[in-house]
Order: structure tokens, then sequence, then C-alpha cells
């Protein structure tokens, strides 16, 4: 029996929307093939052009799609003509893109009744209870029949003896030993072919949260069991990928672990020395990506030490620092003191730090959300992620009951970069992924919402960049706090400058629409239907507008500190205008004396910028993808990430 498995990913050109491994289909492949052995074949695929070219050269008896939101649209599609070529193939679709109430599966399924069956949850166990039955019976009709733990069907969610797969009473029934008994597909070779330049290897030490956040689809029952990988087989698996990644000369710097709450646990500890051990043999990681911890903030930076300075991001959810909102959405932070008592910590441990915010949430306004960004500031948070609150299918802020309480009112837009054109069988297919976002509540107003989007422009151009790193110190000296010199920015009245705002504002109105059949797909271009749009203004600050951005900081600077002097002022502005990397003219280090006595004693005598290893890595991926500056341009935010957008500064 011949499975295709895909976990498929946009693309554009050579560019590929999502550069890591596909590591769910690689769980259910190596599940699998531990099972049936050769009584099948398994063959996985991330790319829709790979994909395409195996299902013309043959079909196979069954296709399995690995459902997010950021590819929906491209599964649904290749479902839909594989079944037009070939009725008798088993379509078998799963993942978390699926809403908890059962009316909502079954209008999912009448509108793509080309699939035959969708897996709920954990999708290793299921999947091998339907392959085992499709081996005995090799009759779609009886399998859409069956009642099989997890899976639905059209047929089976009119049964009167169903399985209750809705709601909380989703019961994934997995345990410890069941998770070790999945082999590791990275040990099984079945990742070999994902290796390539610059992808993000993604692996697991545990799977579930214990964490009930409404707006998470990790928050509701079925995911509260914590199951915990054997950390020799962890530890394995790191030391094949750093071996491999490092002997093949891959030039990937960064592994990501899915863990939800990554470094929480105390046996974290030790997978850690063995990922800081694969830093010092194998020069990989370079960077690790994660969601640390929500509490047991002591535990996490403990853990964290033993990594290479500046390799890793301690990742703050916070979401929201309104106790009203945190009460709303089920959500239990660490105690508001101590974030100030965390910052200092990390600070002295140098561990950069990132706190997720999310506009839109219950209970928040525009003046608790504003309030929140400029405490974290003044208390040294280096980096927001400022989201926007989606409306994720199979949480409970997506039931009816949620959005009415709070009067949620919600509008649709394209994911970015999840659009392109698609050869599927022949057939030229334009294709692009939605994501529906909060864009008003009974506590917030769509106004206040733009007024928030606003600020946030503000907030990525200047704090995120780390372009106001060397002006925090001049702050520091002068006792101003940091969060000052951003509200005056943000009231800053230079034309250029208020222009760039409007023009993020009206983009940010007409990429939203009530509705998905709204969206014209067929005249619109590619590239801006589906920028990020916040990543498209900050390009176009950064890039065209880099003079305004420096004068309003200088401009800020005199209002607040009345004693600066205009000289001083100018070697400022030097001292921005050099911190601020391009793709032309790059170079791994360069030095800027300072001259004015006040400068000397906050700076030193001279500034020394340098890149690190992941921007060269970046800058040079750009250049050998893209021939035209303005489309690296237009890339750059998105690849290189706002926080590597200046050099990294060392006072002498």
């Amino acid at each position: 029996m011949l499975i295709y498995l895909a976990q498929l990913t946009h693309k554009y050109g050579i560019a590929s929307q999502n550069r890591h491994f596909p590591l769910a289909i690689g769980y259910i492949g190596g599940y699998l093939k531990q099972i049936f052995r050769n009584q099948i074949e398994i063959q996985l695929f991330k790319y829709p052009d790979e994909l395409n070219t195996a299902l013309k050269n043959k079909m196979p008896d069954v296709l399995m799609m690995s459902n997010y939101m950021w590819n929906l649209n491209l599964n649904l599609e290749f479902t839909k003509k594989v079944k037009e070529h070939n009725n008798n193939v088993l379509t078998v679709m799963g993942g978390p893109n699926i809403s908890l109430d059962e009316k909502k599966q079954r209008d999912f399924l009448n509108d793509n009744p080309y699939i035959d069956l969708y897996v709920l949850n954990a999708g290793e166990a299921p999947s091998a209870l339907i392959i085992n039955m499709f081996l005995q019976c090799r009759d779609i009709r009886i399998l859409k029949q069956k009642n099989i733990h997890s899976v639905i069907s059209k047929e089976n969610l009119k049964s009167e003896n169903k399985y209750n797969f809705t709601g909380e009473n989703r019961d994934c029934n997995f345990s410890n030993a069941e998770f070790n008994n999945i082999p590791s597909p990275y040990i099984a070779g079945l990742m070999d072919k994902f290796f390539e330049k610059n992808t993000i290897p993604l692996i697991e030490t545990n799977r579930g949260c214990p964490f009930t956040c409404a707006f998470c689809q990790q928050g509701n029952k079925s995911f509260s069991k914590l199951c915990n990988l054997n950390i020799d087989r962890v530890k394995e698996e790191l030391s094949y990928i750093s071996n491999k990644i490092h002997r093949e000369n891959f030039q990937s710097l960064i592994l990501e672990i899915a863990d939800s709450n990554f470094a929480m646990y105390k046996r974290d500890a030790e997978i850690i020395r063995h990922i800081s051990d694969c830093q010092v043999k194998y020069s990989f990681p370079k960077y690790i990506y994660s969601s640390t911890g929500k509490n047991k903030w002591d535990i996490i930076i403990e853990n964290l030490l033993p990594l290479e300075s500046g390799s890793v991001i301690m990742r703050i959810a916070i979401q929201s620092m309104n106790q009203e909102t945190l009460k709303a959405i089920k959500r239990k932070n660490i105690k508001i003191d101590s974030y100030r008592i965390i910052q200092e910590y990390q600070q002295q441990k140098g561990i950069r730090c990132c706190a997720d915010l999310m506009l839109g949430l219950p209970r928040e306004t525009l003046e608790s959300h504003i309030k929140a960004i400029f405490e974290l500031i003044d208390w040294g948070m280096d980096e927001f992620c400022l989201l926007q609150t989606i409306i994720l299918k199979g949480t409970e802020i997506e039931k009816d009951t949620f959005r009415d309480k709070y009067e949620i009112s919600s509008q649709f837009r394209p994911i970015p970069e999840c659009m392109g054109n698609y050869e599927i069988f022949n057939e030229n297919i334009r294709i692009c992924e939605y994501e529906e976002i909060i864009t008003g509540t009974n506590t917030m107003s769509f106004n206040d919402y733009l007024e928030a989007r606003k600020l946030h422009l503000i907030v990525m151009i200047f704090h995120n960049t780390s372009l106001l790193n060397p002006i925090y110190k001049l702050l520091a000296f002068y006792n101003v706090p940091k969060s000052r010199l951003i509200q005056t920015i943000s009231k800053n009245k230079n034309m250029d400058f208020c222009l760039l705002l409007d023009n993020y504002i009206t983009d940010t109105k007409t990429e939203i629409s009530s509705s998905i059949e709204d969206i014209s797909l067929q005249s619109c271009n590619i590239d801006d239907f589906t920028s990020n749009k916040i990543y498209k203004h900050l390009s176009c600050a950064f890039f065209q507008h880099k003079g305004t951005v420096i004068s309003v900081i200088t401009d800020s600077l005199l209002e607040l500190i009345e004693s600066m002097l205009p000289e001083t002022l100018f070697e400022v502005s030097e001292i921005l205008n050099e911190s601020m990397i391009s793709l032309k003219h790059n170079i791994g280090s360069k030095n800027l004396n300072i001259n004015f006595p006040v400068l000397r004693d906050i700076f030193g005598t001279s500034v020394s910028y340098s890149l690190s290893e992941n921007q060269q890595s970046i800058i040079n991926l750009l250049n050998e993808t893209y021939t035209k500056d303005e489309d690296k341009l237009n890339k750059m935010v998105y690849h290189l990430r706002p926080v590597n957008l200046c050099y990294s500064l060392n006072y002498l």
C-alpha cells in the first residue's frame, strides 16, 4: 500500500514560507512504518510542486494531509483534485485546524466532501487504526461508517452511537509509554530529505500543556496531560541533527523546540546541557527558538544558563497585564510584581527577553494595553511580539457563546507569505490562506484597535529593532525612563513620519474584510497582497525613510533633554545611522570614534559594530534568492526578523 503524507508549506519562487521540518508527518510516518513494515510504502512531502510531481507519476492508495491554518486551502485543493482523478484514493486530513463544535465539524466535511476522514488530536494511533482497517477491507465506504476513536467523517457524525468527539470531552488517550513508542523520525532517517540550507529542525521533548488559555488550541482538556519523551532519546535526536548539519555543512543555524513550556521543568536542565554540548562539539545550534514556560521563571532562567550567550531568548507569554482580561481567558500569569525581578535577573545573566502581548482580548482596553507596553519597556523588556488575537479553530474563544459574551467583532485577512500559484495535475490554481482576527470587543472599539496598531509599528521600528539601545544608555545617564521616549516619538509631528504611520493604518484597514468571499485573488499582486503589513512598513521606514527615523529620535531627545547640544545630537545621529544594516554595504565589523566628552562618558571612546553569523547568513540567502534589490528589501525584515536589523554594538 502506497501512502503519501503531506505537511505542505506555501512557496514563492525558491523561498518557502515555513522553513521548519514537517515533524508531524514524520512522527506519523515513522509510527506507521514501525507497525506495518513491508505492507506499506511511505513518502513524505513538504513542497506542493514535489507532491504534484509524485501524484502525476503514481497515485497513492492513501493521501494524508496535515492541516494548519497556514496550509488549509493548499490541502483542500490537492485533496479535491486527487479525488477528481481517482475516487478510490482514501483521503485523510488531521491537525488542530478544526472546530470543537460538532455542527461546524459537520459543515466543514459537508463543504469538502472529498475528505473521507478527519483525525482529531494526536494523529499517530488513529492513523494506524485507519491504515489497519483499510488494509483489511479496501472499501472507503465501509471505513467512513466506522466509529474509529478520534476520527470523524460525514457518516459517523450522523450515527446515534458515535463516540463523543466534541468539546472538552475529546480525549487524545495518550500516555508516556505510547508517546515513547513513536519512533524518532530523525533517527529513522525520515527527515533526511528536509535537511537543506537555512532550514530549521523542529523537535519535541514533551507533548501537552497544563494551562487552559481560551485563545490556544492546547487550552482544552484534551491536551492537559503532559507526556515526556525519554531524555536519552531526545539527546540522541539532538546529536543526530547537530552532527548531520555540521558534517554536511548545511549552514543551518536554528533549532526550534515545539514544547509549549520549554525549560519550565527540572528535566529540561539535562536536555539543555546536551544542547550546550552540541554547540561546543558541532557549532550547532547557534540559536534556539522556543516558547518558554509561563511560570517557574527561576527554574527557566537557571536551566537556560549553560547555553551560549545570545543563543536563546526567554520568551514570556504575558498576553495581558490586565487582571480582568486574564480571568476572562482563563489565564494565570506570573505575579505582576515578579516581572521586574525577572527582568533584573535575566539582564544580569545576559539572557534576552521577549514578551508576548495580544491585542483584542476580552476586557482589554486601549489604555490597559498601552500601559502594559510602557511598563514592560521600563522594566527592561528587550523585545515584544505584539500579536493580534487570532480566532483559532478548536479554541474556546471560537465558540459563539464566548464571542457573544464579550461582543467580539472580527475580520479576515490573508496570512503573510501564504499565497501562490500552483500547478495541480496540469491545472494552474491561485491559492491563499486566511486568518480571522479580533478587531473589536465591548471594551475596545475599532478606532482603539487602530490606535494600538499604530503604537505597535512605533515599538517595532524603534524598540524591537534594537535601534534605540544606545539611546537608552543615554537616557539612563540623564535618569529619563525609556517609555518617555516612545511616548514622545508617538506624538512627533514630523510630516514624513506622520505620513508613514497614516499609510500603515490605511494598509491595516484595507487588508481586512468581514468575509473571505469579498476578497478577490485573481487581480492582486501576490507580494503586496500577502505581505506582513507591519514588516512592510518597518522595511519602508528603515530603508526608504532612514533619515526621517533618525530625525524623529533626535527631535524627541531634544524635547526630553533640554541640555542636549545640536553638535552632540549630530554625533548621536551618526551612531544611529551606522547601526542600521543594509544589503549593499554590510561588512563584518566597523568602528566609530566618539568625540564629545558627554558622549564619551556614556559610550566610551568608540563604538564597535558587528554582524552576527545569523545576520550574515540570512543576508547571503536573500542575495542568492532574489535578483532585484526591491525584492530583497521586501523580504529582508520577514526573514531576518526586526531584532536583527541593526548591528550588534560594543562600547570601547
